[in-house]
């Protein structure tokens, strides 16, 4: 009984932090559901970890990203992270960036950004004995805000829908997902169910903060998930749903990685 009326009141107050997206929380907690039923015994984690550095940190991060959204560069009409984000500031438009898995280090050029924000389980480090990254960090601006937690947990997007609006962040005009290491490493992670459904999770959460003519691009490795994810019935389902009832549409594609030879599911949610 406890537990249910901590999600009720959950729902309710973030109804007023950001009340478009009350509809889209449902759906997050039913896919939320969804995960841990198909994942017996796994749970999201409820505290912060430890200081992290990925590959993806480092001065190069842009470039990996680019490389896996090249083919959903295609389907936009895009060329790149600050491409897109070059035209939406030429327009006019605002430039909220949110990073899932990361620090939003791949905005190299963080004037042409509003406000960039990273959701990652622990905290990007910067201290450190080696030389090579020491030199590394001391060429990087200063890290952008950071939400730490669990991003299947619904405490971390409550916390992240709270500090925008402390910093009066309306919505997230571009949002980037593509970890390194971290997806695949999940326990969830390990058949096609559980990925698609962590994927549509995902997606969901996204729905909840992104602008209306926003974007989402993500890619994440699946390796032990054999076939096509694209034909998975929680995947189908989900870009039906999206194509129905929001202003969006999502795309996906099948492909290798650009650092390995691990199988990739990458996406793109955008204004139809």
């Amino acid at each position: 009984m406890r537990a249910g009326v901590s999600f009720i009141l959950l729902v309710f107050n973030l109804f007023w932090v950001f009340p478009a997206a009350s509809f889209e929380l449902t759906r997050s907690a039913a896919c939320l559901q969804e995960l841990r039923a198909l994942s017996p015994g796994w749970a999201p984690q409820t505290d912060a970890g430890p200081p992290e550095l990925w590959d993806f940190d480092g001065q190069n991060g842009a470039q990996f990203y680019d490389v896996d959204f090249a083919a959903l560069y295609q389907l936009t009409g895009h060329k790149s992270i600050d491409e897109i984000l070059r035209t939406r500031k030429a327009s006019g438009k605002t430039n909220h960036v949110l990073d899932i898995f990361g620090s939003g280090l791949m905005v190299e050029n963080q004037a042409l950004a509003d406000s960039v924000t990273g959701i990652r389980l622990g905290p990007l480090l910067r201290e450190t004995d080696d030389p090579y990254t020491r030199d590394l960090f001391a060429q990087r601006p200063p890290t952008p805000p950071e939400i730490l937690g669990d991003a299947t947990n619904p405490k971390t997007w409550e916390a992240l829908r709270t500090s925008m609006k402390e910093r009066d962040i309306p919505s997230m005009d571009f949002v980037a997902m593509r970890p390194m290491g971290g997806w695949k490493q999940k326990p969830f992670t390990r058949t096609a169910d559980q990925n698609a459904a962590a994927v549509a999770l995902m997606v969901e959460n996204v729905l909840t903060v992104l602008s209306k003519e926003g974007q989402f691009y993500f890619s994440v490795s699946v390796p032990q998930a054999p076939g096509d994810l694209r034909d998975n019935r929680i995947l189908k389902n989900l870009v039906k749903r999206i194509e129905a009832e929001t202003p969006y549409r999502l795309d996906l594609i099948a492909h290798q990685s650009s650092i390995n030879t691990t199988y990739q599911l990458s996406g793109v949610l955008h204004p139809k």
